[in-house]
């Protein structure tokens, strides 16, 4: 559990009071990924078994992600499943560690967000909402996602409006 100690002290952080950027300081893990894990370890305790079953938990969902945005892209449920095969068994590490924790659940649910707020119909503002909230799981890593959201649809407007000249 060693490799934990940073993520499990920025939540026992949080539990006292103290958030992550709000409280001047940055442990590292950004705002929602310790919220999280507060909230579990106050519902299972703080144990290799707990920690593992919320990896388990974090791959299921993003696994379920993985399969509804490669489904919606590819309209195959046989790709879907050969992408999230992948994703699940090759991506995600046997051990418990906290990359396995952070980084498919981000990039999934903002890779599915992402693609829900190009749709253009009245999910959109809500998935532009909730790919927000995705980004600040992590926000290093969420400004990139970010980054790309803003000039995938600073690219949709152009084209849009390229066509509305012509």
């Amino acid at each position: 559990l060693d490799h934990w100690f940073p993520l499990v002290s920025a939540a026992t952080g949080i539990s006292n009071g103290v958030w992550p950027y709000f409280s001047g300081y940055d442990s590292g893990y950004g705002l929602l990924a310790p919220a999280v894990l507060v909230i579990w370890l106050a519902s299972f305790g703080l144990s290799t078994l707990s920690l593992s079953a919320l990896i388990s938990v974090s791959t299921l969902i993003a696994g379920s992600a993985s399969f509804t945005l490669m489904r919606s892209l590819t309209g195959s449920r046989a790709v879907a499943l050969l992408g999230t095969s992948y994703l699940l068994l090759e991506a995600t590490g046997p051990t418990a560690v906290i990359s396995t924790f952070r980084a498919p659940v981000q990039i999934t649910l903002g890779a599915l967000l992402l693609y829900d707020s190009l749709r253009g119909d009245t999910r959109s503002v809500l998935a532009g909402f909730l790919f927000g909230v995705v980004a600040l799981w992590n926000p290093p890593f969420g400004a990139f996602a970010v980054a790309g959201y803003t000039c995938a649809h600073a690219c949709r407007v152009w084209q849009s409006s390229a066509l509305e000249r012509i």
